[in-house]
């Protein structure tokens, strides 16, 4: 067992690094400068969510689940399933059932994909006819 300033230092560490994830992942698509790491970032909540969440619940985060960890580690026994809730409720006083939380999330996290899905598009779009010039017809374009 670590000493419990560590356990302390972790855990405020952890909190900072779920909420920097989760502002990239909900911010970091507007601007050029972060999207890759927002794309990074998406990406592997998307493996965690969906790939270990095949397996742990679907939902899953492993963040939160070390996180969780840590907060048991200092004695904190009733925790809720989702980040999300935890600093909701715990955090900003707000106590929303935990099913408008998690639906709240997973129509985010769905907006989120189509956008950057469409941005991705978008950018091999501009790609492809960079390389192949305006003989390329697009979408409302006729060719001659």
């Amino acid at each position: 067992m670590a000493p419990v300033w560590a356990l302390g230092l972790l855990d405020h560490l952890l909190m900072l690094v779920h909420l920097l994830v989760i502002g990239i992942n909900v911010f970091g698509w507007m601007w050029a400068r972060t999207r890759r790491l927002h794309r990074w970032t998406l990406l592997l909540t998307t493996l965690s969510w969906l790939g270990l969440g095949a397996f742990y619940g679907w939902g899953y985060c492993f963040l939160t689940d070390l996180h969780w960890s840590v907060k048991r580690e200092l004695g904190e026994r009733v925790l809720p399933h989702s980040f999300i809730q935890y600093v909701l409720h715990n955090k900003l006083g707000f106590n929303f059932p935990d099913a408008w939380v998690n639906n709240a999330a997973a129509l985010v996290f769905l907006l989120l994909v189509l956008i950057t899905a469409g941005q991705m598009l978008h950018g091999l779009w501009k790609r492809f006819r960079r390389i192949h010039g305006s003989e390329a017809s697009g979408p409302g374009r006729v060719s001659d």
